[in-house]
Formats: structure tokens, C-alpha cells, sequence
């Protein structure tokens, strides 16, 4: 550590010392009077710990993927293409080039309007399909959440023929 930066932190530690002893003054450090918890909520106030990284931590399924930009799209479709241009240079004796480099030559003179209105459309397309899935999926849970007629029906007593009787004399009056 530098010098001034030794410095600072030795000026920081004696402002925090000092306000300790102000807060505590003639109270015996680790009596109950004087806890660790005590000084540190005097110091911060209220703040708290910050949950530890591995509780929040999404897993890569939980993560949305990024929609593909042109660059990321003429990559993955023309990946095959440059491959096997690859192995042509190499076989022709030339050094392997790295794919990312020879992709991002062909980047250069390729189409960059056409590309990205391909990857637009692909979003577009991706996201209204997000959304039929979603109205499906509540369509179906609706239905799901519905009895159906059979089972009313069945699950009902049969009436007899002089409880028919009595309901259509009460409904004729």
C-alpha cells in the first residue's frame, strides 16, 4: 500500500475508534453493555448483510438468452460456410485462422442491413410466439380449472319419476 493510501485508512480506523469510545465511553469492551452487534448497528445504522451470492444465483435454465443481433445471426447460420472454407485454407497449406477472426472478416463485406433486419424479424417472430404459448397456456388452464358437464351430471342423484312430478306441479302454479 502507498503512503497516502496507508494514511487514509489509519485516519478512517481513528474516526471509527472515536466514535466507538464516544458511544461506549466507560463501558467494557464484550459486556453486554458493549457487544459486537451494538457497536457495529451504532456504526451502520441499519444496514444488513447482503444475501450471499449462491441464494440469488440464477441457473443458466432460469436465464433468458439474448436475442441474437445481425453479427451473432450471420455467425451461426453461415458457420457451416466458413468451416468448410477453413479447411480449404487449410489444406491448401495456409495457417488455421481463428474462427472469430475469419468470421468477423466476412462480417465486413457481408450485408449488415439485410443481417439485422434478419435478426429483428427473428425477435419478432420468437416473441409472438412467447405469447401464443402463454394465451395457450392460460386458455388451457381455464378449462382445466372448469368442470365439465359429465361430471356434474354423474356425480349428481337421479331423480325419480315422483320428484319430476312434484317440480313440474310447483312450476305450474
Amino acid at each position: 500500500m502507498n503512503s497516502a493510501m496507508q494514511e487514509k485508512v489509519l485516519d478512517f480506523g481513528t474516526e471509527i475508534i472515536d466514535q466507538i469510545f464516544a458511544e461506549f465511553e466507560g463501558e467494557k469492551i464484550g459486556s453486554e453493555e458493549c457487544t459486537k452487534e451494538m457497536v457495529i448497528k451504532s456504526l451502520f445504522g441499519k444496514l444488513k448483510k447482503k444475501a450471499s451470492a449462491k441464494k440469488g444465483k440464477k441457473t443458466s435454465s432460469e436465464k433468458k438468452r439474448r436475442n441474437p443481433n445481425g453479427y451473432t445471426l450471420f455467425q451461426r447460420e453461415m458457420k457451416g460456410e466458413f468451416n468448410a472454407e477453413i479447411a480449404e485454407l487449410v489444406a491448401s497449406g495456409e495457417d488455421k485462422p481463428k474462427f472469430i477472426s475469419f468470421a468477423a472478416k466476412k462480417w465486413g463485406k457481408a450485408d449488415k442491413e439485410e443481417w439485422n433486419a434478419k435478426a429483428k424479424a427473428l425477435v419478432e417472430e420468437e416473441k409472438a410466439k412467447e405469447e401464443l404459448n402463454a394465451a395457450i397456456e392460460d386458455a388451457l388452464g381455464e378449462v382445466e380449472g372448469e368442470e365439465t358437464p359429465k361430471k356434474n351430471k354423474s356425480s349428481k342423484k337421479k331423480k325419480t319419476n315422483k320428484e319430476e312430478s312434484e317440480e313440474e306441479d310447483s312450476g305450474e302454479e
